[in-house]
């Protein structure tokens, strides 16, 4: 026994250790580019060799088990030649940093498989391990926009850990303006967290998972299923795998497309290359964020480029699952017949698009508002939806526009997608229940399919949760902010509902306010059921019915 505690030590030491080895190799490979002497980190090298040579002389003296292997030990002992070269022993081979990031490159590919002995202590409850996940990749985020390299003048750790908030919870709010504030590895970090949370945590540790051949615990398969809507985990690999290759296909063309109507826009090539990535990424992740000091206001006028944005946000704001039944449906020609999620999200998306539009334009209309067009309507009816992707100055529109703005904002994207909100089948089921319950009916019926009450409760739930930590947020902010009533509001709902419209309010927030907005980043892009479920212990269904009693309503 306590040589399995001692082993399990060594596995998790191991992970830390991996990752340590690839983060390392990664900023040195990024800083090659920009900087000519890597004298500092040979001393990092040093101790990575030693805890290297420490791990695998303990794993010899105790005997590895047959996951572990002695190839892998011996190929750690490796490590002895450089610590030797670091201590003055000549070898026939100079062994300078190059030599030595190979030696190491070549330990961390035999021990990737470890990454998952991270996991470890976190898999019997995968919602902790989801929220825990959102949490470490904000915090890391921060530490490497505090790196000099990454920005330009300087940034307060407040700042960088909003903006690294602002990316992995796909928002778009900003402090600072990322065109000019980020240097371009500052901005390729922030195209790699705006990556990681448009795909979200769930995916990037099943992706992980399925890549090092490991299994599910039967609490993650649940898990999964649930957030995905798979029947089977046969299913959620295929839907997984689905994910990645969706992502990277629409991305690569919604890049291409930009690319090309950024011609006029940029004349060196690869700055407008990497544009196009950028903001092709941060469309279909519905981020928001734009190296553009006035968002998309100089494409106002291309009609092309809002299609091609608005097409990249539907995208991602539908859902994965969506998209993997479409793909089923329409290009394997699987005729089966469409889930009722499926019929929900396109129906009501449709819906919130076309009112919202039509809102948004008669609005404009009736006030002489600059940006009537019914292009631009439809469009901000759309980024509305967790996007937050502007083609104007939003303070243009009239009161009652950005107050149907605000209820956009908090429905939100479908279920499982890269959106937040309350998401659109919420919304959906109860405008169906609550017209099921002044009709007189006891039961839910969408589409020919009956619903569970549990399902509703648990609509309401999301909603009454949502409902109340926006207004006692938005009561914090009004009492430590001097910010005007209606944008401080609507700075509220767009960092719970990840979306990133502004009123200006952004950059005038305090320290506490920005820490307030944070908050909502995360609550809303968790989810406020996920956060509440992680933050509290299940109790077992009771085997016993208390007697019924009638309460008044209303």
């Amino acid at each position: 026994m306590i040589l399995f505690w001692f082993r399990s030590i060594l596995n998790i030491g191991s992970g830390i250790l991996s990752v340590l080895v690839v983060a390392t190799l990664l900023i040195e490979l990024i800083l090659m580019l920009t900087v000519s002497k890597l004298q500092l980190f040979h001393n990092i090298h040093y101790y990575i060799f030693i805890l290297i040579l420490l791990d695998s002389i303990i794993r010899l003296i105790i005997r590895p088990i047959k996951a572990f292997g002695y190839k892998r030990i011996w190929l750690g002992l490796l490590s002895i030649i450089p610590i030797l070269a670091f201590n003055g022993v000549s070898f026939f081979v100079d062994i300078n940093i190059g030599v030595q990031q190979i030696i190491l490159l070549i330990i961390a590919v035999t021990r990737v498989q470890h990454l998952s002995f991270l996991f470890e202590p976190l898999r019997s409850n995968p919602t902790q391990s989801f929220v825990g996940g959102f949490l470490m990749f904000i915090l890391l985020g921060a530490v490497f926009f505090m790196v000099p390299m990454a920005h330009n003048g300087s940034i307060t750790f407040i700042d960088a850990l909003f903006t690294a908030a602002s990316a992995i919870c796909v928002t778009g709010l900003s402090v600072v303006d990322v065109g000019s504030k980020l240097t371009p590895f500052g901005q390729m970090i922030l195209l790699v967290l705006i990556q990681i949370g448009g795909l979200g945590i769930m995916t990037f540790y099943a992706l992980v998972t399925i890549s090092l051949n490991q299994r599910f615990l039967s609490v993650e398969s649940q898990e999964f299923q649930e957030s995905w809507s798979t029947d089977s985990m046969k299913e959620t690999f295929g839907l997984v795998r689905a994910i990645i290759y969706v992502t990277i296909f629409v991305e690569i063309i919604g890049a291409l497309f930009i690319f090309f109507f950024l011609s006029g826009h940029i004349e060196d090539p690869k700055v407008q290359l990497f544009y196009a990535l950028f903001h092709s990424v941060s469309a279909f992740c519905n981020a928001g964020f734009s190296l553009f000091s006035d968002s998309l206001s100089i494409f106002s006028s291309s009609i092309w480029m809002m299609l091609t944005f608005s097409a990249l946000i539907i995208m991602g704001g539908i859902g994965f699952p969506v998209i993997f039944e479409f793909y089923h449906r329409y290009i394997v020609k699987d005729r089966h017949r469409l889930k009722l999620q499926t019929k929900m999200v396109i129906y009501v998306s449709l819906l919130l698009i076309g009112v919202g539009g039509l809102v948004l334009v008669l609005q404009s209309l009736h006030t002489g508002a600059s940006g009537a067009s019914v292009m631009t309507a439809i469009f901000h009816s759309i980024s509305a939806r967790t996007a937050g992707f502007s083609m104007h100055d939003l303070t243009s529109y009239s009161t009652a526009s950005l107050w149907f703005i605000l209820f956009l904002m908090f429905v939100g994207a479908s279920p499982g997608s890269t959106g937040g909100g309350i998401k659109t089948t919420t919304f959906g089921l109860l405008g169906v229940a609550l017209f099921s319950t002044i009709r007189g009916n006891a039961r839910i019926h969408i589409f020919g399919r009956h619903i569970k009450p549990q399902v509703v409760f648990k609509a309401m739930a999301i909603v009454t949760m949502s409902i109340a930590i926006v207004f006692l947020s938005f009561f914090v902010l009004l009492t430590t902010e001097r910010i005007p009533f209606l944008p401080l509001l609507f700075e509220t709902v767009s960092a719970f509902a990840t979306v990133g419209f502004s009123l200006g309010a952004t950059t005038e927030l305090t320290s506490i306010g920005k820490v307030v907005i944070i908050f909502l980043m995360f609550f809303g892009r968790v989810g406020p059921l996920t956060l509440a479920i992680a933050l509290t212990k299940r109790q077992k269904t009771a085997n016993y019915k208390l007697p019924d009693e009638h309460v008044l309503l209303g």
